[in-house]
């Protein structure tokens, strides 16, 4: 597989485990720890507002420590908050890395959609010159 299929598959696989995070983590904490409605709430806006700090530190961050260095950082930090949540449950832990993941994915998100986005930009690119 080359190198820009694999990039496509990773996201692929990403991007669906995040969306079964980010949807399931609120049917989590309500039956499993209890969160009401209030908590999710507050929960959702922590997550968010670590998704826009990651995202807004994102180029700044790909600067200073190259962009392939900063995706495998973000992976496998990702992997390790993900494992530790996975053995450590409690309201405080998940909370933190529910908001760190969500960090991660804000710094990670702009670098894979530059990869991911260059082609199917330059196919609408061309056929919009082709037009009279």
């Amino acid at each position: 597989m080359n190198r820009p299929r694999r990039v496509l598959v990773i996201t692929v696989l990403e991007s669906f485990a995040t969306i079964f995070l980010q949807r399931g983590v609120y049917f989590f904490t309500k039956e499993r720890l209890g969160f009401t409605g209030t908590e999710n709430l507050w929960l959702a806006l922590y997550v968010g507002l670590a998704y826009v700090a990651g995202a807004m530190l994102s180029h700044r961050l790909s600067l200073r420590l190259a962009e392939r260095t900063l995706l495998v950082l973000c992976a496998v930090t990702q992997l390790a908050v993900h494992s530790t949540l996975a053995i450590l449950v409690s309201p405080v832990l998940l909370v933190i890395c529910a908001s760190l993941v969500s960090f991660l994915g804000g710094v990670k998100w702009p670098l894979v959609a530059e990869k991911t986005w260059k082609p199917p930009e330059s196919i609408v690119n061309r056929s919009t010159e082709m037009m009279p």
